[in-house]
């Protein structure tokens, strides 16, 4: 039995599993085994595949990180084995951008790269950060801002309510712009209460907050990039026994691309 990944339409709330998978690790490396999946669209071929890795804890004899990819095109029923690429286990979740699945991970000196995975061509390929991004900052994040790759830096965020961000403003030539963003000092007001908090984007221009959320009430923070404004924004409909006391709802990177098919169609 391999492993299951499923894939969500979050308009029609469908689930499907997708067949299982599963590397052809020796027995010795299942210790410690992780895996990811990522969706990736391509514009051009209008396909979707979905890739998954796996990532042994264990290093070959150069010092690398054994992985193994598998990727699956919606419309079959059978996974292909692919090339392994320069990742790592990925630093949050994955964008897809320009028929891309882009991941935030580590290199051998333990320096955050960018790698990008071509949908079509089934290539990695890596992306240098942009200059100013420190490659060893802790809590840093790829999302999707304005139809653009973007990497936030909130390494200083709860101690300056600041948080600088690249744009890749022209993928082809590789243009990050820097734009800093200054959040009000309210966006803590129940930071007190939480370890630790999440960022991500999921609507054009805004920045979503997610910090660890008081018993009874779950809810995000909304900050506006353009109106410099902050609102909140509640979720209903959880589990009560979610609710019993203090969660974290983790915010992983959205890289959501419409589609009207049915998941029974593809």
């Amino acid at each position: 039995m391999g492993d299951l990944t499923y894939l969500c339409d979050i308009s029609t709330r469908e689930v499907r599993a997708l067949p299982p998978a599963r590397p052809k690790f020796p027995v010795h490396l299942h210790r410690g085994m992780r895996s990811f999946s990522a969706l990736g669209f391509h514009p051009v071929t209008r396909r979707y595949k979905v890739m998954k890795t796996w990532v042994s804890n264990n290093l070959n004899h150069a010092g690398e990180v054994i992985t193994a990819n598998k990727i699956l095109t919606l419309g079959t029923n059978s996974w292909r084995k692919i090339n392994s690429g320069p990742i790592n286990f990925p630093c949050g979740g994955s964008v897809c951008i320009n028929g891309s699945i882009h991941f935030l991970t580590l290199d051998l000196m333990s320096n955050k790269i960018i790698v990008a995975f071509d949908v079509e061509t089934e290539k990695f390929r890596t992306l240098a950060l942009p200059d100013g991004a420190p490659n060893q900052v802790h809590k840093m994040k790829l999302i999707a801002f304005g139809g653009c790759l973007t990497v936030l830096d909130y390494e200083h965020l709860e101690d300056e309510n600041t948080m600088p961000m690249y744009v890749l403003e022209d993928y082809k030539n590789r243009v990050w712009m820097e734009r800093p963003i200054v959040l009000p000092h309210s966006w803590k007001e129940d930071l007190s209460r939480s370890e630790e908090f999440h960022v991500s984007s999921v609507r054009a221009g805004e920045i979503l907050l997610a910090p660890k959320v008081t018993a009874g009430e779950v809810y995000f923070l909304s900050y506006d990039v353009e109106k410099g404004t902050l609102k909140k924004v509640q979720v209903h409909g959880l589990p009560p026994s979610l609710l019993r006391s203090p969660v974290i709802i983790a915010c992983a990177p959205i890289g959501y691309v419409h589609s009207i098919l049915a998941l029974s169609e593809v």
